[in-house]
């Protein structure tokens, strides 16, 4: 068998194997080319090492350069930065595409899909990752530009390989940016290649579904407008009244409505209803010591020996007293009540009193004093400076303001007004009962008091207040199974009465033809488009800086006479390494080694005859 050796001619004093690579890199001049057709190319198709041609007169005196016509789209791509600026704006549009999309569905229902099968977040999805992928492929070409220009100056060989590298990803990106320390423009390339990594995550933080409440239907809720003696004196009303004074129940009590939803709201509205008001007037006790005398005992028709205590009007109120006719056992009261009435008061056993402080009260239905000691019988016998207060239970109008949720009303009463009588004509005023009223509530919703519906009411309401109560010494104390709030701390009669009025007007709302329907809304839960903008910054930064690195490349290329390679190979090979450069690697280094020695060599981009290569600094 034949063998062929390959061909070695001298280049510079050195004897080089021929090969196409060494042929097109200009190692070689078309004289010293083996006549035996060894290179696979002609002398007219040798690759010329010093440029383009210009003119005749290069082709005549280089006749073996290779010589072609290109086309407007390949000096458009190839030659300028339109493909880079054109993808630029691919980028552009599927952020405003997104942001678009944003803008119209922000605040309304989450729908199910904006186009047939695609919901906002998959439609978010796909334009933010075409729209990264565009973003990416000019500021990868911008790095692979910038290398050329960075060798303008004397560099490191190994900060070739920096660059390819941050232009192919995140982690070559970092490796520049460390060497770069952030003072030259590729330092904005590699950090947008890093943050680009975060493009995707950040438009999917922009919009989130919370949920809300809307409107969907109507609900009602009842309200007192009307009351007669009938309804008033119903026994509705009177087991509400009941179950507050003689019972140690705290009574609750709901308004009939109706709320389809589970959460319904009502504008303010009023309500015929009871208020109360109290006003201490203790000045009026008197102390009395346990003297032998009689005194006559509150409301009952009986007297009191020996009484230890406090007295009002000279009517024994609080305190200890002899029990019978045996002196020697006493009895301890703890609680009085004193009615405020005159001589019409019905009842044969029961005291009548004036009125301190509310002679000026607006259609009262109720006046009483009670006078207690704080603490209960145990502390009577400490001898506990006792309390007396006049309180009054009066009509009032009531504003409401109602809400239905977790399945029951919630009702708040917002303000109270009176009900003042003043501007009825011929209006008629007794301590019992007022004449048929009609008044206009804060709302224009007119209410009416019928004919002797206060004396009804007063009645039910006298008959269940305890005219005393005491216990005797012989047995342990007891708490009192109703009026008990002068056995509990605070010892505060306000609350009680309040628990009072506030059940027996929402019973008013319960009475059958007494009331009228208010009309609410009904709401339901839905989930809405909500847009968190302040996450589309990053997306909106990177993609106006890779704009700006762009630019400032494309602006440094041109003042710097440098062509537009880019990330093209082909430049590598045109322009490699000069032989002096070459020289001072070992071909038996391993590529570890040869890493090493490029970090040390300083090199530089020079030209030499019109042809430019890396050589040493």
């Amino acid at each position: 068998m034949e063998t062929t050796t390959a061909a070695h001619y001298p280049v510079n004093g050195r004897v080089r194997p021929w090969s196409i690579g060494s042929e097109l890199l200009g190692h070689y001049d078309v004289e010293q080319q083996p006549a035996n057709g060894t290179p696979s190319s002609t002398p007219d198709q040798q690759a010329n090492p010093v440029g383009p041609v210009k003119d005749e007169e290069d082709l005549q005196a280089h006749p073996g350069l290779l010589r072609t016509s290109t086309t407007f789209y390949d000096r458009l791509i190839t030659d300028w930065w339109w493909w880079e600026l054109f993808s630029w704006l691919v980028s552009f549009l599927c952020v405003s595409a997104i942001v678009g999309v944003l803008l119209l569905y922000s605040g309304k229902k989450q729908p199910d899909f904006i186009i047939p099968g695609i919901t906002i977040n998959a439609f978010i999805s796909v334009f933010a990752a075409v729209a990264k992928a565009a973003l990416i492929l000019p500021v990868s070409e911008a790095i692979g530009q910038l290398k050329w220009i960075w060798f303008q100056n004397d560099a490191n060989l190994w900060d070739i390989d920096l660059f390819d590298g941050a232009s192919r990803g995140p982690w070559g990106s970092m490796m520049l940016l460390l060497k770069s320390k952030c003072r030259h423009i590729v330092s904005l390339g590699a950090a947008i290649t890093i943050l680009a990594l975060a493009f995707e995550p950040f438009f999917q933080q922009i919009v989130v579904y919370p949920e809300r409440s809307v409107p969907v239907d109507q609900g009602t809720v009842s309200t007192a407008v009307t009351l007669d003696r009938q309804m008033a004196g119903s026994n509705s009303v009177k087991v509400a009244i009941d179950t507050v004074l003689m019972t140690n129940d705290i009574a609750t009590r709901s308004a009939p409505s109706l709320c389809q939803t589970a959460n319904c709201t009502w504008p303010f509205y009023s309500t015929l209803g009871l208020c109360h008001k109290c006003q201490d007037v203790s000045y009026l006790l008197e102390h009395t010591s346990c003297k032998e005398e009689v005194l006559p005992w509150a409301q009952v028709q009986t007297e009191v020996r020996r009484p230890c205590g406090y007295t009002l009007n000279n009517t024994f109120a609080v305190g200890r007293t002899a029990q019978g006719l045996e002196t020697d056992r006493r009895q301890v009261v703890s609680l009085s009540t004193f009615i405020v009435g005159n001589d019409a008061t019905p009842g044969p056993n029961i005291s009548v009193w004036n009125t301190t402080v509310f002679h000026n009260m607006s259609l009262p239905i109720a006046d009483f004093y009670v006078a207690y000691t704080p603490g209960g019988p145990s502390e009577v016998l400490k001898n506990a400076t006792p309390v007396l207060q006049e309180c009054v239970i009066n009509w009032c109008s009531k504003v409401m303001q109602s809400a239905h949720f977790g399945g029951l009303l919630h009702d708040e009463v917002v303000e109270t007004f009176p009900l003042d009588p003043g501007s009825q004509p011929g209006f008629i005023y007794d301590i019992y009962g007022h004449s048929p009223l009609s008044f206009s509530g804060p709302d224009n919703r007119t209410v009416a008091i019928g004919n002797g519906t206060t004396n009804a009411l007063r009645a039910m309401i006298v008959e269940d207040i305890p005219q005393v109560l005491s216990q005797l010494t012989d047995f342990a104390f007891v708490e009192y199974t109703s009026w008990n709030f002068h056995q509990v701390a605070p010892y505060d009669i306000k609350p009680f009465l309040n628990n009072l009025t506030t059940y027996v007007s929402d019973t008013f709302r319960s009475v059958t033809n007494a009331t009228e329907m208010v009309k609410g809304t009904a709401w339901a839960p839905e989930q809405f488009v909500s847009i968190r903008w302040e996450w589309i910054a990053l997306p909106v930064l990177l993609l106006f800086s890779s704009l700006l690195l762009v630019l400032v490349t494309i602006f440094k290329s041109r003042r710097g006479g440098t062509a537009a390679w880019k990330s093209s190979v082909l430049a590598t090979l045109l322009h490699g390494l000069t032989d002096d450069v070459r020289d001072k690697f070992d071909p038996r280094l391993s590529p570890s080694e040869i890493e090493v020695i490029s970090r040390r060599l300083r090199v530089k981009l020079k030209t030499d005859g019109g042809n430019t290569n890396i050589s040493l600094a």
